[in-house]
């Protein structure tokens, strides 16, 4: 029993995954600074002690995932307003920097990589257009991936081959057990 339960499992798993259209995750780094054309030392400081704040930099972070900032950016690398949903974006701000990191995952890795390009471009723009004294500056471009982040075949099958070996223990124990006894108070 217990290894019909486990090829089938097993059999199971290798089947879906390999059905499944890849996913390729890439990302594309921004550095948050203060404008360079500022010469006053006051205001200077003032800006960094307002990135200290994290409230600016919380805001650029949430600028990438805005439905117009997407459709800007997918528009500047030709991607069709239809697709455009089997692209899944998110920044963040990387912990204790100044840093956004932006992240594209999508079944086309080149695509991929020049959607999250584009959405750091247009992100930079935006920015530049809501706090004058702030800007963004590349520091790492998205990159094309060359191996999908899913379907995961190897944990597909090891997790396969766990459930497939309990579950095929737990039917031979229920289809082996011994009928229960009557009760003596009965």
């Amino acid at each position: 029993m217990v290894p019909l339960v486990l090829a089938l499992s097993v059999g199971t798993a290798v089947v879906t995954t390999s059905r499944q259209t890849p996913t390729y995750r890439t990302s594309a780094t921004l550095a948050v600074v203060p404008n360079a054309t500022i010469r006053d030392g006051a205001e200077l400081l003032r800006s960094v002690e307002t990135l200290d704040r994290r409230t600016v930099i919380a805001t650029f972070a949430q600028i990438p995932s805005t439905e117009r900032i997407r459709v800007t950016a997918a528009r500047d690398v030709a991607l069709q307003a239809d697709s455009l949903g089997d692209y899944v974006s998110q920044a963040f701000v990387i912990p204790n920097t100044n840093l956004i990191r932006i992240e594209v995952a999508g079944p086309d890795p080149a695509r991929a990589a020049a959607f999250a390009n584009a959405l750091a471009t247009t992100t930079t723009s935006e920015a530049k257009a809501m706090y004058r004294v702030f800007d963004m500056t590349p520091l790492a471009a998205a990159v094309r991936p060359t191996v999908p982040v899913a379907p995961n075949p190897r944990r597909a099958i090891a997790l396969a081959a766990i459930l497939g070996a309990f579950l095929g223990i737990a039917a031979t124990y229920l289809l082996v057990r011994p009928p229960s006894s009557p009760s003596p108070l009965a």
